[in-house]
């Protein structure tokens, strides 16, 4: 279309020239003048708005940087506080993974002694009834004994009883036996005894 024009414009230019040789310049002049006028001002307007939309490209081209840069500021900013909670978490974390491996350990030490109380417990329990059970065997021992005791002493009364009533058996067969000596002694010798008898009352008499 460029090359359309410039041979349009061409032959206008030729007729120019030979109206001009042909006296008729000052028409042609103001024609000229004013198609370099318009020609100008459409150039210069263009110009303009070349520039115009090269400024409002380059504003455009600003803006979307400011825009991209508040973006990625913002974007960094956010990176940098969701790293510094996850560090935090990470701290929070470990700190509550220390105390449950804490917790942990003295439930461990709690279930370890409550199983020796437990087993003490148990041992207690069955120390009790042995001891239980011993003190019922000597219980019946001590009765058992008790009762021997008795039977000795009643036996011991007993024999002890018996042994008297056969000494008293004895005393008085003793004696039985001493009256029937003594009486048998005095029927074989009356004479002696009424003598003697005699004799004694006189040596009392004077007296």
């Amino acid at each position: 279309m460029a090359a359309k024009t410039n041979s349009a414009s061409t032959p206008t230019v030729s007729r120019t020239q030979s109206v001009r040789k042909n006296g008729t310049s000052t028409p042609v002049s103001a024609r000229a003048a004013v198609k370099k006028s318009v020609i100008g001002s459409s150039q210069a307007t263009n110009a303009k708005n070349g520039q115009d939309a090269d400024a409002d490209a380059n504003v455009d081209d600003g803006d979307d940087r400011a825009q991209t840069a508040l973006v990625i500021e913002e974007l960094q900013s956010r990176l940098q506080k969701a790293e510094l909670a996850a560090e935090e978490s990470e701290k929070q974390n470990t700190v509550l993974q220390t105390r449950l491996n804490q917790h942990l350990d003295e439930h461990s030490r709690l279930e370890e002694q409550l199983q020796e109380l437990h087993e003490q417990i148990e041992e207690l329990r069955n120390d009790n009834k042995e001891a239980i059970r011993q003190k019922r065997e000597l219980e019946n021992i001590y009765e058992a004994d008790q009762r021997a005791n008795i039977k000795d002493k009643e036996e011991s009364q007993v024999r002890e009883d018996e042994l008297r009533a056969t000494i008293e058996r004895l005393k008085d067969s003793v004696l039985q036996k001493d009256t029937r000596a003594g009486l048998e002694e005095e029927d074989r010798r009356p004479g002696l005894s009424r003598n003697g008898k005699t004799s004694r009352r006189h040596s009392k008499g004077p007296f």
